[in-house]
């Protein structure tokens, strides 16, 4: 049977400077520790040094980088940042457009998926930023026709916001899903 009097604790140990500087050490290696966990799995900060995806990142911008991406998760408009497939010490921002079994096209500047004009917000406001003439001259914008694409199964066509400037699916061909380094969060 407890009686009050052992409920009571007993009298508290001194703190003496030696355990005050292991307890603060110990905290402060595992906030590094648990940082450095985080950095290395999980997400990490990216500086932005193009304008590339402008309006969507401006140049200048930090991004975060989230590496706990499953591609079977991925949606048609994520931000990713993929290896470039042919200097694989370069990074490339860019907008997943479309996923296996999707059929592309750029007709006039516009993409088209599946046979229908791409209604996406992140279109609408390039429109509004960037009007283009119509047609476009092939010299000034030759991407800004491409013929139709299916993409193959683990792959992505992904494209750059701001695509008179960028290197991207039209130029690259369809990004392999290994490419993917992690999807950009903001």
């Amino acid at each position: 049977m407890l009686r009050d009097r052992d409920l009571i604790p007993g009298p508290r140990k001194k703190s003496t400077p030696r355990s005050i500087t292991l307890a603060v050490f110990l905290g402060i290696g595992t906030a590094i520790a648990a940082r450095q966990i985080i950095h290395t799995f999980w997400f990490f900060p990216i500086g932005v040094e193009t304008d590339h995806m402008a309006p969507a990142i401006k140049n200048g911008s930090t991004v975060y980088i989230n590496r706990l991406v499953k591609p079977a998760r991925l949606k048609r408009g994520d931000i990713l940042l993929i290896r470039h497939p042919r200097s694989p010490d370069l990074y490339l921002i860019r907008r997943v457009i479309g996923k296996a079994g999707d059929r592309i096209e750029i007709k006039n500047g516009d993409v088209h998926l599946n046979d229908r004009a791409l209604d996406a917000p992140w279109e609408s406001a390039l429109r509004k930023r960037y009007p283009r003439p119509s047609p476009i001259p092939a010299e000034i914008y030759p991407e800004a026709n491409c013929p139709m694409v299916v993409v193959k199964p683990a792959h992505l066509y992904m494209l750059a916001d701001n695509r008179a400037q960028a290197l991207d699916s039209r130029q690259l061909g369809q990004i392999s899903v290994g490419l993917i380094i992690g999807k950009v969060w903001f």
